[in-house]
């Protein structure tokens, strides 16, 4: 190698590991969700200095809120909506999410009839200002003309 090339070639070794580059990053063995211990696919939204937490138990949906996001866990857990028995959206309730659109409050929610392969995506409405309160009524599937398999769906504003 010429010396001029020898030298680039130090530099750059040099600069390499100064930055750390090919060294093992220490990861961390175990993380504690902060807000609850267990929960899947959650949702927090954040509207008029309220966090709002929505979540399933896998056979309804329920909400909690705070002002900051460490009062979520010690909040109530309000129950805002169970399907009714023997439906095409009375089982396996997965991935909630709450959203806040031209002043009504909606979750969109993936459910099924009890068969995984019917698990399609679905709404409820509430038009209260607070989502805790006020009544939340089924307005009924999202789907499109070839209602293939949905979960984890998500709207934009």
């Amino acid at each position: 190698m010429k010396a001029g090339l020898r030298i680039i070639f130090l530099v750059a070794a040099f600069a390499v590991s100064a930055c750390g580059y090919g060294q093992t990053a220490q990861v961390a063995s175990t993380f504690t969700n902060p807000i609850f211990s267990s929960g899947a696919d959650p949702w927090i939204t954040f509207k008029d200095s309220m966090y709002y937490y929505t979540s399933t138990s896998g056979g309804n949906l329920f909400i909690c809120k705070g002002k900051n996001l460490d009062e979520i866990a010690l909040s109530e857990r309000k129950v805002v909506w169970t399907p009714p028995e023997g439906t095409s959206h009375s089982k396996q309730l997965w991935a909630p999410e709450l959203h806040f659109i031209n002043g009504e409050w909606y979750i969109y929610f993936a459910a099924d009839d009890g068969e995984n392969r019917n698990h399609r995506m679905y709404v409820i409405e509430n038009n209260s200002s607070d989502p805790l309160e006020g009544v939340w009524e089924f307005k009924g599937k999202v789907s499109d003309p070839s209602d293939k398999w949905a979960i984890d769906g998500s709207v934009s504003q």
